[in-house]
């Protein structure tokens, strides 16, 4: 997959309700070169953040309280410009349809390499600045 090399750091929110997660999630996107603007641990919270840190992408557990799929849907109306990706375990081709159709940019499995991950993120921004409707999924 091919390395993007931004003039700035790209602007992340994370949103999920394993402060795990949350803290590995956090440490990695600033070693890919990401800055963490939001750190939230449920869909609600996610949405009050967004139009106050104005993220490039935000990154959102789907089974978290309030779900990530309301929250994709809350932060597209307050952040437009913001990339969706969703991680799941869920493999279910119509659960992945849904995602991808309540606006998410790409869809992710849990469980990919943080390299992947970092990637899928800064392909995310690249997509929805260049064709909103482009969806990625690693």
């Amino acid at each position: 997959m091919p390395a993007f090399s931004d003039a700035r750091r790209h602007r992340l929110l994370i949103a999920d309700d394993d402060s795990l997660v949350r803290s590995t999630m956090s440490m990695f996107a600033m070693a890919a070169g990401f800055e963490v603007v939001g750190v939230a641990e449920d869909g609600e919270q996610a949405v009050e953040l967004a139009p106050v840190t104005q993220p490039d992408v935000a990154l959102l557990d789907v089974d978290m309280p309030s779900g990530g799929l309301s929250a994709a849907q809350g932060i597209l109306e307050v952040a437009t410009a913001t990339a969706i990706v969703l991680p799941s375990n869920d493999e279910l081709e119509a659960e992945v349809r849904s995602l991808l159709l309540a606006g998410a940019s790409a869809y992710c499995r849990k469980g990919v390499s943080p390299e992947v991950l970092a990637d899928m993120l800064k392909r995310s921004i690249h997509a929805r600045a260049g064709d909103p409707q482009q969806q990625l999924q690693c």
